[in-house]
């Protein structure tokens, strides 16, 4: 199957969750890493849900 587009709908019925590392730094050119976590493709257990207060990037 051709998708060219993924809608929010896509999304909403084949991403289980998101995380996003924290930011290296402030000056710092290293990207961040992004998880992506499919359902029904991943089957690590879920890693340990975090809340912060405020931004989690010092140049924001």
């Amino acid at each position: 199957m051709q998708v060219p587009t993924l809608t929010r709908e896509m999304c909403m019925e084949l991403i289980e969750f998101v995380t996003v590392d924290k930011c290296p730094g402030k000056y710092s050119k290293e990207p961040r890493e992004i998880h992506i976590y499919y359902k029904l493709i991943d089957k690590t257990p879920p890693p340990e849900k975090k809340y912060l207060d405020g931004p989690m990037c010092e140049d924001i």
